[in-house]
């Protein structure tokens, strides 16, 4: 587990406005717009904004308290520095959602946010750096199994994102853009259900009207 106060270089009592300030002087050095496409420099940049985006929201940070306390409680030691991200590790974790698909296929707001997760803006470039295509590949077929169960903003929202990566991908693009016309028609269907219901049922009544006189 990360220690978020030591990635800001705070101690653990460390109070909102120190961590405001922690955040802002680190963010000068390793935001994006200044380190470019330094990958090492951006996955740091990305840990240092994940803490603050932690220790600033009361529901993150009482969650973080919990599973700290948990964690210390097993006598495990805090890390400092999270694990390096590399299009391996996507890979992982996109199996693992995968193969959890089933238990989160009618919450596709959580599926949503969980890959959110994994394909940051930095975590994507990192996938389309990886000179590995079979790993690329991979990663894509993986979110085809996923996307049905995702909502229909965020799959046309990754979709563009990916899009660099799609684009080499001819079938794998057609297989995404079936999956969001898809998901547009149900939309659509869902929109006009109950409209075509009542009319129905209006038609019976009238019908039964009709027959009964």
């Amino acid at each position: 587990m990360v220690d978020h106060y030591a990635i800001l270089g705070l101690p653990p009592y460390a109070t909102l406005q120190q961590i405001k300030v922690a955040y802002r002087q680190l963010a000068k050095q390793y935001h994006p717009d200044i380190v470019g496409t330094n990958i090492a420099m951006l996955q740091h940049y990305t840990n240092i904004k994940n803490a603050y985006d932690t220790l600033t929201n009361i529901d993150l940070k009482n969650d973080y308290y919990q599973q700290l306390w948990l964690y210390k409680s097993q006598g495990k030691q805090m890390a400092t520095t999270p694990t390096v991200i590399t299009a391996e590790s996507i890979l992982l974790q996109s199996i693992i959602v995968e193969k959890n698909i089933n238990k989160l296929q009618s919450q596709p707001e959580m599926i949503d946010a969980t890959l959110a997760k994994i394909f940051t803006p930095i975590h994507i470039e990192i996938l389309l750096q990886e000179n590995d295509e079979t790993i690329k590949t991979s990663v894509l077929q993986l979110l085809l199994k996923i996307l049905p169960y995702t909502t229909l903003q965020y799959c046309t929202n990754l979709h563009y994102q990916l899009m660099t990566l799609i684009v080499s991908k001819p079938t794998i693009n057609e297989e995404w853009n079936t999956i969001i016309k898809a998901k547009k028609k149900y939309l659509i269907i869902e929109k006009y259900k109950w409209i075509a219901i009542i009319l129905i049922l209006i038609a019976l009544l009238l019908f039964v009207k009709l027959v009964a006189s």
